[in-house]
């Protein structure tokens, strides 16, 4: 696959995967048989069990001059992050929190200096601070992961 390909691909599939999650937003309401009565189900995203999805695009530019040690880079780069709750947290408890697991997969191509592709994947261990009812949620987060890439 040549890289002007390649730089494509990252921001389409991005495109799709994120028209896709709002399909899974809100609230879902399922029938219980036995009751004959509709059940509504949780909307709180951070109880255990619950999966999140989140796609990102990005352009990242050298800011400096470039040396012949040290030429600039310009590169286009995706990523999609896969998270689990693996604790639930307890709303309105102050400021409660989760564990959550992510795998975090990203890719991208050159488009400004040496050519070259680069890809990657990071494992991600979160605690999301869950204040209450906010809609702002602060987190901390380690994780460890990898980058390949053939820019000479």
């Amino acid at each position: 696959m040549s890289l002007p390909r390649f730089s494509l691909l990252v921001p389409t599939v991005a495109f799709f995967l994120q028209a896709l999650a709002p399909v899974h937003a809100g609230q879902d309401i399922r029938t219980d048989y036995k009751m004959e009565q509709p059940v509504l189900e949780s909307a709180f995203p951070y109880e255990k069990g619950a999966h999140e999805v989140q796609v990102g695009v990005g352009y990242f530019t050298s800011l400096s001059s470039g040396t012949e040690e040290r030429p600039d880079l310009d590169y286009a780069l995706g990523t999609v992050r896969y998270g689990w709750m693996l604790t639930s947290a307890r709303p309105g408890d102050g400021l409660s929190g989760n564990l959550e697991f992510l795998i975090d997969l990203y890719g991208g191509g050159v488009t400004d200096g040496p050519s070259g592709v680069l890809a990657g994947a990071t494992l991600l261990l979160r605690y999301n601070l869950v204040p209450g009812t906010s809609k702002l949620v602060p987190y901390v987060q380690l994780g460890a992961g990898g980058l390949f890439n053939n820019i000479y």
